[in-house]
């Protein structure tokens, strides 16, 4: 391949995607972790996805559900979410994101099984660990402390 070529493909997957793991939520054995990267394009994805699960950790989860945003050249937004067998999950992910009003996101959420079912505290937890870390990178809508108001955080 002509180095052309080469750079072509690299401009087309876009700067390289760095990706931030938050904090563990930890309930009676389960372990649920969010992993957030900002994207541009669904064709980031793919690429997100496969790149964690080079994480031999984050390919032995039970579920890696997730959820993405994105603002499109028509100024649309598209949004999709993947459940991964964790039925609702998806749906929990795009709540938040869209009550945070957050865009230009992937959200990934990976839960170990311990063991014991944990009903429906489950969806609470895959909501706080994706908020959590979202909150840690700076995106989407915060309360101030001052007067509740709300602003938007840009980065």
């Amino acid at each position: 391949r002509s180095e052309k070529e080469e750079e072509k493909d690299e401009e087309d997957k876009g700067p390289k995607l760095e990706i931030y793991t938050g904090p563990t939520v930890v309930d009676r054995k389960s372990t649920f972790q969010a992993h957030i990267v900002s994207i541009e394009k669904e064709s980031q994805v793919s690429i997100c996805l496969a790149e964690l699960n080079k994480d031999k950790k984050i390919a032995r989860a039970t579920h890696n559900m997730y959820a993405y945003r994105i603002i499109d050249g028509n100024n649309e937004i598209i949004e999709e979410m993947e459940d991964d067998g964790e039925h609702g999950a998806g749906v929990s992910l795009m709540t938040l994101m869209k009550s945070l009003q957050v865009t230009n996101v992937l959200v990934v959420v990976s839960r170990w099984f311990g063991g014991v079912l944990l009903g429906n505290v489950r969806f609470k937890h895959i909501s706080d660990a994706a908020k959590k870390a979202l909150q840690e990178r700076g995106l989407g809508v915060t309360t101030s402390q001052e007067g509740g108001k709300k602003s938007k955080k840009k980065r």
